[in-house]
């Protein structure tokens, strides 16, 4: 039988309480349905595994607010939106999300277009909370790196 430790319990703590404020959030810049359709995009963009997925560390809360300050952001996710609320992503189960982001990556066109345009917002994003930074990186802070390999994945060039 294994005891949860100190760490472990402040952990549970916080991700419920970042889900309680995500629950009760109303967004600024988006309508109630376009709020739940960028939280399910950027949560099927990075989902939750061993550490928060996008939803929990608070992605399209911020995504909200800085659309609320930059019309041009706005225009593009709301562009983004549209098309996947046509294709009705918010009614496909977890396995119909991942297919059709799959499609839209590899359109050359508007869909793909939309699928970076989310992409890339979330990641952005994600990585600049102490969820991306820290619980998945391992960022620690105060450390000189004397070069940075990049990515190691094969998929991605290295």
């Amino acid at each position: 039988m294994s005891q949860t430790t100190r760490r472990q319990a402040l952990a549970t703590i916080a991700a419920a309480g970042a889900a309680l404020a995500a629950s009760s959030y109303e967004p600024k810049a988006f309508k109630p349905k376009d709020f739940e359709l960028l939280t399910a995009l950027a949560e099927t963009i990075i989902p939750r595994t061993d550490t928060p997925g996008a939803a929990q560390a608070g992605v399209p809360r911020m995504l909200d607010e800085d659309a609320q300050q930059s019309r041009s952001l706005k225009a593009k996710l709301d562009g983004a939106l549209k098309l996947f609320r046509k294709d009705k992503f918010l009614d496909q189960d977890e396995a119909g999300r991942v297919a059709l982001m799959t499609r839209y990556m590899n359109d050359n066109g508007k869909r793909g277009e939309a699928f970076r345009t989310i992409k890339n917002a979330t990641i952005d994003r994600y990585y600049s909370t102490e969820a991306g930074l820290v619980e998945e990186l391992g960022y620690s802070g105060g450390t000189y790196l004397a070069s940075f390999p990049g990515c190691q994945h094969p998929e991605h060039g290295a």
